[in-house]
């Protein structure tokens, strides 16, 4: 197919890869999940029937504010419920894919590479089926953490703190890659009231919901409520908690949030004393490892929390084309974790797909470790040839 798309043409390939994916998304707008049904939409009428905007003085859901500004929004729309709600999740799938070409592009100046990399974003999976189908917000924050990195990749760091701090004001679960920072932070190439920035823009997100009446403080300690809303060690998320059994609860909650704080400090400082020169590939490598490694350690995870290393995986594949395989496990793993909750069939057992993400966890720290810095000439330049090979 590539092969016969002139070097002028890759605008025709961005919208052959737009028209196939919102065909397909398209297709799967109308799909009732349970969160939307239990959740999503009762939201949505909440907000409707109570004022609009005034609505969000209520503790009606359990989301950050950010979000709920969003859908907010789509209240105004006049269009079918279910459609407005999944589009604010859609449109952010041009964000994504669009932030994938970018920070590929960092990579390869020139040649095809990056939009092969735009359309595999749009198209993957998990993405189509998290937004389209599911309904929920995942590719919104990964949206702002993707353009976080790319703005890191551009050294410019007050940029890509304040989107990190938007990505942290629309879900909790961007702290998986906060360590990236630290590791940052410790080899000086942000200091430390830049990172100021992120508890910052969380605070003024919530600020508008403040003035309508909700109270500050529980506004400010909304992620510290989602933490005890379920108590269970894993909510069909791929991980080791798929091995482990189920109580003592609280005892297993609290040494599984020590382990993954003691390993995550350990590969930070690790990273720390290694990377001397934090360049890009460095950059993607330690960015990938702790969005599998947090969500693979910690307990109280959902399926759905491997979703920016689903997106992360395909973009180091692009950087390092000889471990792409490690994306293709992240990916299988993830769209095989999501099926049972979307389609009510456990086709792979969830205790396999966690021993496929060992496998990538594993992969991707050896990987930060090894001291490779880039491909061996051959492979870089083979990888070059087959991308301009499609123009």
């Amino acid at each position: 197919m590539f092969g016969i798309i002139k070097k002028h043409n890759k605008v025709l390939f961005l919208a052959a890869v737009l028209i196939i994916g919102l065909a397909v998304k398209g297709s799967m707008i109308n799909f009732v999940s349970g969160d939307y049904y239990h959740f999503l939409s009762k939201w949505y009428d909440f907000i409707k029937g109570n004022g609009g905007f005034f609505a969000l003085k209520t503790d009606f859901a359990d989301y950050a504010p950010a979000y709920l500004y969003f859908l907010t929004l789509s209240t105004l729309v006049p269009i079918p419920k279910i459609i407005a709600i999944k589009l604010i999740s859609i449109m952010f799938d041009f964000a994504a894919a669009w932030f994938a070409l970018l920070i590929v592009k960092e990579k390869y100046k020139e040649g095809f590479a990056p939009y092969l990399a735009f359309g595999l974003v749009f198209l993957a999976p998990t993405l189509v089926l998290n937004s389209s189908k599911w309904g929920q917000c995942d590719v919104i924050y990964t949206s702002f953490i993707l353009a976080s990195i790319y703005f890191v990749l551009k050294q410019r760091n007050i940029a890509a703190l304040l989107l990190f701090g938007i990505a942290f004001s629309l879900k909790l679960q961007t702290v998986f890659v906060a360590p990236l920072f630290l590791v940052l932070l410790l080899r000086k190439k942000v200091n430390f009231f830049q990172l100021l920035l992120v508890p910052m823009v969380y605070i003024l997100s919530v600020i508008p919901a403040a003035l309508v009446g909700r109270p500050f403080l529980e506004l400010l300690m909304i992620y510290v409520k989602q933490g005890d809303r379920y108590r269970k060690l894993q909510m069909n998320a791929p991980n080791i908690y798929q091995w482990i059994v189920k109580e003592p609860y609280e005892l297993l909650k609290i040494s599984g949030i020590v382990f993954a704080f003691l390993l995550v400090l350990y590969i930070l400082f690790a990273a720390y004393k290694k990377m001397e020169g934090m360049d890009k590939e460095e950059i993607l490598k330690l960015a990938l490892t702790f969005s599998l490694v947090v969500p693979f350690v910690l307990p109280g995870m959902h399926e759905r929390y491997f979703f920016i290393a689903d997106l992360i995986s395909i973009i180091y594949a692009f950087y390092f084309p000889k471990r792409a395989f490690i994306a293709v496990l992240v990916n299988f793993a993830s769209l095989f974790s999501y099926i049972p909750y979307l389609y009510y069939k456990t086709p792979i057992k969830f205790s396999f797909l966690a021993v496929v993400l060992l496998l990538a966890v594993i992969f991707a720290i050896v990987d930060l470790f090894s001291g490779r810095k880039d491909e061996p000439p051959e492979i870089e330049k083979n990888y070059i040839e087959v991308a301009d090979a499609a123009e």
